[in-house]
């Protein structure tokens, strides 16, 4: 028999970014659900930008400031804001929802009795979008076939049954993971270790803008190399250093020599090839300590 989802609450971490969440809550206003959920938007801006956006929201938002730098400071905040739900989903705020979002997600997890479930991000891509990222299927995300069985997931579309998170001692996001990223990944990995089912919902569906910092090679190429190098630093809790050397060594081989043939049969270079190169290259960097710092902030103002 499959268990309820109970009470839910929606999670958005947000920085600096008051015009897009107000696009998210917008959209989570219009949810076309009769289960009710409530709102948590953390704001990891000590100077509260978002405020304004929560307050003039077309449905109650609980806001709150967490002034700790971080993202995993701001999604550890979510989580004790919402300690009394049962089911809790996480979604960024730089992202918009379909109407039927959060009814899928729910929906998926009482079919599969599910602990986590995720669903799919589309790139919303400008008209000015070099045509190598986009014939090459850069930046783009795969939608895959609903109740995919997955290892890991990432929180800007997931659903999280928060039993799953109860311990002891509770899970929580781990703050080593905020400058580099990859806090997401590195929880939703350990869930899936410990026995919790992960499953992705195929019409749970939340759309992102790709900004313009981001059509080029070399964001693309960091964004890789700093996934690999996390997964990395998650694997070399359970493997000897030379066993992810040496996968990673071998993964680097495979994607150069992908990233070769694709490029010249394919009359330019496909993801699927460079990815598979860049995460090589950063399990490689991860066994000599080297860690990227995605999330690096300036001093804030005051």
């Amino acid at each position: 028999m499959s268990r309820a989802v109970g009470r839910i609450a929606v999670l958005v971490c947000t920085y600096r970014r008051p015009a897009m969440l107000a696009e998210l809550l917008a959209s989570l206003a219009a949810q076309r659900t009769a289960r009710p959920f409530r709102v948590v938007v953390v704001d990891n801006d000590p100077d509260g930008s978002g405020r304004a956006a929560a307050e003039a929201a077309a449905l109650a938002v609980h806001y709150v400031v967490e002034p700790e730098p971080g993202i995993a400071a701001a999604r550890n905040r979510s989580l004790d804001e919402a300690a009394d739900a049962d089911t809790i989903v996480f979604v960024d705020d730089d992202e918009t929802v379909e109407p039927e979002w959060l009814e899928a997600l729910v929906r998926t997890c009482e079919r599969y009795d599910a602990d986590v479930v995720t669903g799919p991000v589309v790139s919303v891509f400008p008209p000015h979008t070099p045509r190598w990222i986009t014939r090459g299927g850069f930046l783009q995300r795969r939608n895959l076939p609903e109740g995919t069985r997955l290892e890991s997931a990432k929180s800007g579309n997931t659903l999280v049954r928060t039993s799953a998170l109860a311990g002891p001692p509770p899970l929580r996001f781990d703050a080593a993971f905020s400058r580099s990223g990859g806090s997401d990944t590195e929880l939703f990995w350990r869930l899936g270790r410990s026995g919790s089912t992960i499953v992705w919902s195929h019409g749970a569906v939340a759309s992102e803008p790709v900004p313009d910092s981001r059509l080029n090679a070399r964001w693309i190429a960091r964004r890789d190399f700093r996934g690999g190098a996390a997964l990395g630093r998650m694997m070399l809790r359970d493997s000897a250093r030379p066993v992810v050397l040496a996968k990673g060594l071998v993964r680097t081989a495979v994607g150069a020599v992908r990233f070769v043939i694709g490029t010249v049969v394919h009359l330019g270079p496909r993801a699927s090839d460079t990815k598979v190169m860049l995460f090589g290259a950063g399990l490689v960097a991860s066994t000599l300590g080297v860690h990227t710092d995605e999330y690096r902030r300036g001093p804030t103002k005051g």
